[in-house]
C-alpha cells in the first residue's frame, strides 16, 4: 500500500501538467513531496505513473483482435499455444514464441485428421502472441490442470500411504550418513556407502503415523517387507497401539511396487496395492499429487524433528531409531487436523466391531517370501541358488532335494521327503576371518611368467641394436631422379613472382630507368625469353641485370 494518499499524488499531478517539460520546477514539486512523506524521489513517481494509468481510458476495442475474423486469429495463438506445450520439458522449458511463430508459418500436419495447417506470414508478432497468451490462459503449460479431487479413508486401516524419503541426516555427517557395524552388504561391497533413509507408513483416516530409519541403497524390497512387518505387529510400548494389517496400501510406481516378491507377500496378506498414476497415465497433471498426506509429514517431520540433530546427532541407526520413537508418540498423541481429539483416540476409537486384523507371526511372514524350487546336490555338497553356492550336509550329496531361499531369510532352506526343514546354510565358501590371509600356491605358469617379466625389466638393448636401418647397400646408394617442372604461381602481391610479363616490364623499368623501347630488338627478344622461362622476381631481375650491365659497357667504349 502506498504512503503518499491519492490526493497528494493529485495535486502534483495538476500542478505539473500545468509546466512546461523542460522546467526546473517539476523536479522540486516531485522532491518537496518526497520530502514530505519521507519517500524517495523514485517512489513518487511511480505514483504518478500508476496514477496517470489508472486514469487512462481504456480503448473501446480492447480484447478484440485487429483482424476481421476473429475466430481465425483466436486459432492462430492456440497454434502457438500448442507449438509451445509440445516443446515443453518436465523442468517447464520450451522454445520460444518467435520460433513457434516461425514453424507455425513453416506449416504443419495435424496427424489426427491428416489436416495441412500453416498461418500466414508476417501476420503475428511476438509481443501479441505473448499478450494474447497470456490474456487466455495459455502462457504457462505446466499449470493447466485439472482441479484435485481430496479423498479420505471411512475407517482405521482401510488405507495406508507408504513411501520413503531421503533422510536430512544423511547431510550432517562430512563422510555422508550414520555408518554402524554390520550395515555392509557382502553382495553390494563394491557400491558406495548406503544412505540413511525414512521408511514411513500413514493411516489415511486418522493421521496416525509410523517412521524407521533404515540404511540401504535405493529403494530396497527386503527392507520394506521388513518395515511393513513391523508396522503391522504390535508395538512394545503398550501407549502406542498402531498395529494391524490394512485392506490398501497406497504408494508410488516405484521398484517395491513392481518387485513379485513385494506383490506375493502382500497378496497373501489379502492387502491391495493402489498405485498412482504415471506422467504419462496423468496426461498433463501432476502425478501422484493425492499422497499429499504422506509427503507433507515428511516434511513436517524433517522441520520439527531431525533438525534437533543438529544439537544432538545421533551416532549410529539404532540411537536414531530411539529418538524417533519418541516423536511418534508425540505426532500419535497430537491433535487431528479434522476431529477435536487426539490421532491415537481417532484410530482406536473408530476400529470396526469385529476388531482389526492382526499379523501373523515372523516366522509365518518369512514364510510369505518364499518360493520353493527344486535344486540337485553335487558331489562336493553344492547347491546352486540365485548365483550362489551353499554348502549343505553330505546326506544331501547327489540328491535332488527342495530348497526354500526366501528374501527374509539369512540363508538356505532343505525339506527333506518326510517334511523335516533343514538349515539355514551359510553360502559357501565361508570367508575367512579378519586378519588372516590364505595365498594360494603357484602353479608353474605364473612361476614361467613371473620369470619372463623379471627378464623384461632387466633387459638393456643398445641404441645401434634398436635403430637399425636393414636396406642393403645397393638401396641405400641408389639415387632416384624425378622430372617435374617447378611451378610458378601467381602472386596477388607481386611478392615473389609478377602476375604476368607486363608487370614484370614495368618492374624493370622502375628498377634500371631505361625504356626498353630504346633497347635493341635483339636485347627485348632475350627479355621476352626471360619472361616465359620464368616470372620469379629475382631471377628477373638478375638476368635482366646482365643485358643492362652489357649494354651500359658498350656505349662507354663508343663514346
Amino acid at each position: 500500500m502506498s504512503m503518499i494518499p491519492e490526493d497528494a499524488i493529485e495535486r502534483l499531478k495538476k500542478i505539473l501538467e500545468m509546466l512546461p517539460l523542460n522546467s526546473q520546477e517539476r523536479s522540486i514539486h516531485v522532491q518537496r513531496i518526497a520530502d514530505t512523506y519521507r519517500c524517495s524521489v523514485d517512489t513518487v513517481q511511480r505514483e504518478l505513473q500508476k496514477h496517470r494509468a489508472q486514469s487512462r481510458k481504456a480503448r473501446k476495442d480492447q480484447g478484440i483482435a485487429r483482424w476481421e475474423n476473429q475466430q481465425e486469429f483466436i486459432g492462430w495463438i492456440e497454434i502457438i499455444a500448442a507449438i509451445k506445450h509440445r516443446s515443453t520439458n518436465k523442468k517447464s522449458h520450451h522454445i520460444s514464441t518467435n520460433q513457434a511463430i516461425a514453424m507455425a508459418e513453416r506449416g504443419f500436419r495435424d496427424s489426427q485428421n491428416g489436416q495441412w495447417i500453416q498461418i500466414p506470414q508476417g501476420q503475428l508478432t511476438r509481443q501479441t502472441c505473448n499478450r494474447w497468451l497470456k490474456s487466455m490462459g495459455l502462457n504457462h503449460s505446466r499449470t493447466w490442470e485439472s482441479p484435485s479431487v481430496r479423498f479420505g479413508a471411512s475407517a482405521p486401516n482401510e488405507v495406508w500411504q507408504f513411501d520413503l524419503s531421503p533422510s536430512d541426516a544423511y547431510y550432517l555427517d562430512k563422510e555422508k550418513g550414520i555408518i554402524e557395524d554390520n550395515s555392509w552388504r557382502p553382495k553390494k561391497a563394491h557400491e558406495h556407502r548406503p544412505k540413511l533413509t525414512l521408511y514411513s507408513v500413514i493411516d489415511d483416516f486418522s493421521r496416525v503415523e509410523y517412521m524407521e530409519y533404515h540404511l540401504c541403497y535405493g529403494e530396497d524390497v527386503e527392507t520394506a517387507l521388513r518395515f511393513l512387518y513391523r508396522a503391522m505387529a504390535s508395538k512394545e510400548d503398550p501407549s502406542f497401539p498402531f498395529q494391524g494389517v490394512p485392506s490398501t496400501i497406497y504408494m508410488d510406481n516405484g521398484p517395491i511396487a513392481k518387485s513379485g516378491i513385494f506383490l506375493q507377500v502382500m497378496g497373501r496378506l489379502n492387502i491391495t496395492i493402489k498405485l498412482h498414476e504415471t506422467p504419462e497415465q496423468a496426461k498433463g497433471r501432476t502425478a501422484a499429487r493425492s499422497k499429499g498426506k504422506i509427503e507433507r509429514s515428511f516434511r513436517t517431520f524433517k522441520n520439527s524433528f531431525e533438525s534437533l540433530f543438529h544439537f544432538h546427532k545421533p551416532q549410529t541407526l539404532a540411537q536414531a531409531n530411539e529418538y524417533l520413537c519418541g516423536h511418534l508418540l508425540n505426532v500419535a498423541y497430537s491433535s487431528h487436523p479434522l476431529w477435536n481429539e487426539k490421532r491415537i483416540e481417532v484410530w482406536h476409537q473408530n476400529l470396526p466391531k469385529e476388531g482389526i486384523r492382526k499379523i501373523c507371526d515372523w516366522e509365518a511372514y518369512r514364510d510369505l517370501a518364499r518360493k520353493p524350487c527344486n535344486r540337485r546336490v553335487s558331489n562336493d555338497r553344492l547347491v546352486i541358488f540365485d548365483h550362489q553356492h551353499y554348502l549343505v550336509d553330505d546326506e544331501f550329496r547327489g540328491k535332488q532335494v527342495e530348497v526354500w531361499c526366501g528374501l527374509l531369510d539369512e540363508g538356505l532352506f532343505i525339506r527333506t521327503p518326510d517334511g523335516t526343514i533343514r538349515g539355514p546354510y551359510k553360502p559357501a565358501p565361508v570367508p575367512l576371518p579378519f586378519g588372516k590371509f590364505h595365498k594360494p600356491k603357484k602353479s608353474q605358469l605364473d612361476l614361467r611368467r613371473e620369470k619372463v617379466i623379471n627378464l623384461a625389466r632387466n633387459i638393456d638393448i643398445p641404441k645401434e641394436s634398436v635403430f637399425v636401418d636393414n636396406r642393403v647397400q645397393e638401396d641405400q646408394k641408389r639415387d632416384f631422379l624425378v622430372p617435374g617442372e617447378t611451378i610458378a604461381p601467381q602472386s596477388p602481391t607481386g611478392a615473389l613472382y609478377f602476375v604476368n610479363p607486363f608487370t614484370a616490364k614495368q618492374a624493370i623499368f622502375k628498377e634500371f630507368g631505361i625504356p626498353l623501347g630504346r633497347l635493341s630488338q635483339q636485347q627485348r627478344q632475350k627479355i621476352d625469353q626471360i619472361l616465359q622461362t620464368t616470372l620469379r622476381r629475382d631471377k628477373v631481375m638478375s638476368e635482366v641485370k646482365k643485358i643492362i650491365d652489357e649494354l651500359t659497357q658498350n656505349a662507354s667504349r663508343n663514346s
